[in-house]
């Protein structure tokens, strides 16, 4: 059992760019294969007695998958949300806070910059760094992320070299 979960986790990261543009046909099979892995979560202590260190908010279901493995790999615990407004249900409803947000820049409704722009109105979520992911790479996309608060940005194609030190980077700052 242990080398099979290994072996569909070495599949994942080798093969992490190619997954991002998948199509839904293939995210389907794909996702299928690798639930197991995905499905994994702290077993120390739960989420609910413990709080997330990261919550991440991406519409597509295999990045959102991608993003939840590799930062749980480095012993992270993540709670993912699909889009913008189960993620501001729980922000504004619970306690604790997450230490870093990561949301796609593109989504349906609410984007990333909205996100940020509702996080920096309100004095108790203004702190939260918001770490923005996207297919893009404009600097004018990137400039506006900065002038409304994110903490950084990252390019979906480098994510596998780029995610785990940007997050490091957030999380002790």
């Amino acid at each position: 059992m242990g080398l099979l979960v290994e072996n569909k986790r070495a599949l994942v990261e080798s093969h992490w760019e190619s997954i991002v543009y998948m199509s839904k046909f293939t995210l389907n099979i794909f996702g299928a294969l690798t639930r197991p892995i995905f499905c994994q979560r702290e077993t120390v202590m739960s989420i609910s007695q413990r709080g997330a260190d990261i919550f991440v908010v991406e519409d597509n279901n295999l990045v959102r998958a991608g993003i939840v493995f590799m930062l749980e790999r480095e012993n992270y615990v993540v709670k993912d949300f699909h889009h913008a407004d189960p993620l501001l249900e729980e922000l504004f409803s619970s306690e604790p806070l997450p230490r870093l947000l990561i949301s796609d820049f593109e989504m349906r409704g609410m984007n990333g910059i909205d996100i940020i722009k509702k996080l920096k109105s309100s004095p108790t979520h203004q702190h939260i760094p918001v770490l923005i992911v996207s297919a893009q790479n404009s600097a004018v996309l990137k400039n506006v992320a900065e002038e409304v608060g994110a903490a950084g940005w990252v390019k979906k194609t480098s994510m596998v070299n780029d995610l785990i030190p940007a997050v490091r980077q957030h999380i002790l700052a």
